[in-house]
């Protein structure tokens, strides 16, 4: 399978289609298999995406057999999400950053985007499903421990799921994630509990700690989500 994305956060009307054309050229292929919309967000599908009308653009190279499958890579609200997806039925495929970390998150909302995806029986793709190598590396002084395999049976054994894009980085990685998905087995109820207890420990190796910062979605200050905030800066200092 070959995918391939189109930026649409760098990008003129008039390049379009010879950015299109140009990757398919790079490539050395007739068709990709999947074509995204690069880093969807509000502010780019009301702006970029639809002054350059790149979905009528996808939905032209779909009807020549130069791509099969229209997809998007996003990064907002389940509430955009849903969104875009009642404005484009023709979208094939989501792909969202989703993990055990993140799926309550009140910022990426991957819980929630992912039931948005599939309310619209859509495909999913995940991105971040280790985020970053974190979730293989828990705190040192939580006593507990976890590889990558964890992570990625999580995200495994959900409903919809095209592909999980693990970001390996070496050959072992290679090895290891793909032995992790050979001959599959969902998680069992002892490894939910634990996964509850890492995510409980990776918080509390930020400053503000394992705080439920879903209580804080409806205050707003300036139009910025403060659950947002403080869950970002949270992450950012584990």
């Amino acid at each position: 399978m070959l995918a391939s994305k189109l930026p649409v956060f760098s990008i003129q009307k008039e390049e379009v289609v010879q950015i299109f054309n140009q990757q398919l050229e790079n490539c050395g292929v007739e068709y990709f298999d999947y074509f995204l919309l690069h880093n969807m967000n509000i502010h780019h599908y009301n702006s970029v995406v639809k002054s350059c009308k790149m979905f009528e653009h996808m939905q032209e190279w779909k009807k020549a057999e130069k791509i099969k499958h229209i997809a998007i890579s996003f990064h907002d609200s389940a509430d955009v999400l849903d969104l875009i997806l009642s404005e484009h039925p023709e979208i094939e495929a989501v792909q969202i950053a989703l993990n055990y970390y993140d799926w309550n998150s009140a910022f990426i909302q991957a819980k929630a985007c992912f039931e948005v995806i599939r309310k619209y029986q859509k495909q999913v793709i995940i991105m971040e499903p280790v985020k970053g190598g974190m979730l293989a590396n828990p705190p040192k002084n939580s006593n507990l421990t976890a590889d990558a395999s964890l992570a990625l049976r999580f995200c495994g054994e959900l409903d919809g799921v095209l592909a999980i894009l693990s970001g390996m980085s070496n050959l072992t990685q290679v090895k290891q994630n793909i032995e992790s998905m050979k001959d599959f087995q969902p998680l069992s109820n002892e490894e939910k509990a634990y996964i509850e207890k890492l995510t409980v420990a990776y918080k509390q190796g930020g400053p503000l700690g394992n705080i439920d910062f879903n209580q804080y979605k409806d205050v707003k200050p300036h139009g910025i989500s403060l659950a947002s905030l403080l869950e970002t800066y949270n992450s950012c200092m584990i």
